[in-house]
């Protein structure tokens, strides 16, 4: 028989292991119920390294995100219906607008409903892609020519899309990309957590490699390729696709519209970047190129406005980032002449 003294040490124990147990299940089941169980799964692709697969839904921290069946963000899947005015936005996750925005504040929906002013059977598509470099932006959209037909193109991008390796492919385990469900609703908000917090704070630099790795998602990875000359491979990615894709196929150059963004950094300290070599390249294809860091500037800190009301973080907009975005935008476009033109 036991005697007391084990029962009470027993009786203690399952209190213990109790007292971690249950709020872990609790936080589980809270967290489930809340959509973390439920990201946006990605595919690898062979050309462009990887994308969000079509036909899927999902409801996280109450903010309903939709890839429609081309894979593009909307809520409304692609038809064959004939429609006028098509464009079509590509870019990154600033483009894509994260897992924090619903549909009807991103930018792209906004321009949507502005153009419509001028333009009542326009229909613009959000192909941003976490992560995308500018020659990975081209190699989608030409896959999506055969899909839609767009009028019109517009390159909404940052800096450091010019940066980045050409093509990016995406490892199995990492959590920001997941290929698949994760098993854990917890462990998964958890490492998006901590991660979203180290880009911020880097408080994983002062833990021991072999703890911070445990933290970290697993680095995606790339071709090797020419880093001293990688402004210049995605300008001429971009140069191969106007000349043998977008006018090979009766477009006009004249309909592509390159946006560069500012980061949160470019607009507080009034950062004018040094872009005389893109405005450049663009000028000599005959692409409209627009500095966005200007008019960011003018409407945020000219008006004595708080910037943390309009980024997230380093480069992602909330959604008064994202109405902003959409004005600028649209007062580009509307005065724009071959924009109005038909």
């Amino acid at each position: 028989m036991l005697t007391n003294k084990i029962k009470s040490t027993i009786i203690n124990i399952s209190i213990l292991i109790a007292s971690f147990v249950i709020p872990i299940i609790f936080a589980e089941v809270i967290l489930t119920f809340l959509g973390m169980a439920d990201p946006m799964i990605y595919r690898s692709n062979p050309i462009y390294g990887y994308e969000p697969i079509p036909n899927q839904s999902s409801n996280r921290l109450g903010v309903p995100i939709f890839i429609n069946n081309i894979g593009l963000r909307d809520n409304e899947n692609y038809t064959n219906l004939e429609r006028s005015n098509t464009l079509l936005v590509i870019g990154n996750s600033v483009a894509y607008g994260g897992s924090r925005i619903k549909q009807e504040d991103l930018f792209t929906e906004i321009l949507e409903t502005k153009l419509k002013i001028h333009k009542p059977l326009i229909k613009v598509y959000n192909a941003g892609v976490n992560g995308y470099s500018i020659s990975q932006m081209i190699s989608r959209t030409k896959s999506l020519l055969n899909k839609i037909d767009p009028e019109y193109i517009i390159m909404y991008v940052i800096m450091e899309d010019f940066l980045r390796a050409p093509r990016t492919l995406i490892t199995e385990n990492n959590f920001v990309y997941p290929t698949k469900k994760p098993s854990s609703a917890l462990g998964h908000f958890l490492l998006l957590s901590i991660n979203y917090l180290n880009r911020r704070y880097n408080f994983l630099d002062y833990l021991p490699s072999s703890i911070a790795q445990w933290f970290l998602p697993p680095e995606n990875y790339s071709a090797r390729y020419n880093k001293s000359n990688i402004k210049e491979i995605h300008i001429n990615a971009i140069e191969t696709f106007v000349n043998d894709v977008w006018e090979a196929s009766r477009h006009s150059r004249h309909k592509i519209f390159v946006f560069l963004a500012p980061t949160r950094q470019d607009i507080l300290i009034n950062r004018r970047n040094n872009n005389t070599y893109l405005q450049l390249k663009f000028e000599s294809m005959n692409i409209h190129f627009y500095v966005l860091q200007p008019d960011f500037y003018a409407a945020i800190i000219n008006k004595g406005k708080d910037i943390d009301d309009y980024y997230w973080d380093s480069v992602h907009y909330r959604e008064k980032g994202h109405s902003l975005a959409a004005d600028v935008i649209y007062r580009y476009l509307i005065l724009n002449e071959d924009f109005k033109a038909n």
